[in-house]
């Protein structure tokens, strides 16, 4: 499985934490930081150790990924999609993505883009399964539909919004940039928009 084929990609090494838990640990996890961003992976798996110090060594081994990912050549990650590009210039804080199938979530995360994807589906099952996915937060929508499609999109980002308020995602008025079909039904999302998130959610 590899990015290619958008499918989620874990980095998984044997001895990981041993390896690292020495005189050169640092040098050793911004290496090993710059792999796992240069290949757009989308967790590392954790196996069964022995190291005492386990807790620092996670806690490294994230700031060395944040460290990464900051100094990272943005010019060459964010020329392949529109959205990516619009997200990165205009300092957005979310992606807020309508999905069906969940294939647009899973195209985008691919891509590594520089803020959170909410991604909010109707469908339970692929709620679930966008959670392996890099930088999605699968929301499961259960309200009643609206009558017209405009408002279902409407009442959909703001759902969105509301959880990202609620869990400290990002505050109000934060900048968003909104994905979504054009039309109940369509098989892809072909319309996006600049909105601001609210000042408050409704309780």
């Amino acid at each position: 499985m590899c990015k290619k084929y958008e499918k989620s990609l874990f980095y998984s090494k044997p001895n990981f934490f041993e390896d690292i838990n020495n005189f050169d640990g640092r040098r050793k996890v911004l290496s090993v930081a710059n792999e796992i961003v240069v290949g757009s992976m989308d967790g590392v798996v954790i196996t069964f150790t022995k190291t005492e110090d386990f807790k620092n060594i996670v806690l490294n081994v994230t700031e060395a990924l944040h460290l990464v990912e900051r100094r990272r050549d943005l010019d060459k990650w964010f020329k392949t999609l529109r959205m990516r590009v619009t997200a990165w210039k205009s300092d957005a804080d979310a992606i807020v993505l309508l999905t069906t199938s969940g294939r647009s979530a899973q195209m985008l995360s691919a891509l590594s883009p520089p803020c959170p994807i909410i991604a909010v589906t109707a469908h339970e099952s692929i709620a679930r399964r966008l959670h392996i996915f890099r930088n999605v937060i699968p929301l499961y929508y259960q309200r009643r539909r609206a009558v017209n499609w405009r408002e279902e999109c409407r009442n959909r980002v703001l759902f969105g919004s509301e959880f990202a308020l609620k869990t400290g995602l990002f505050c109000g008025g934060a900048k968003l940039v909104v994905l979504a079909p054009s039309e109940e039904g369509a098989a892809y999302c072909d319309e996006f928009q600049i909105v601001i998130a609210p000042l408050q959610y409704a309780k």
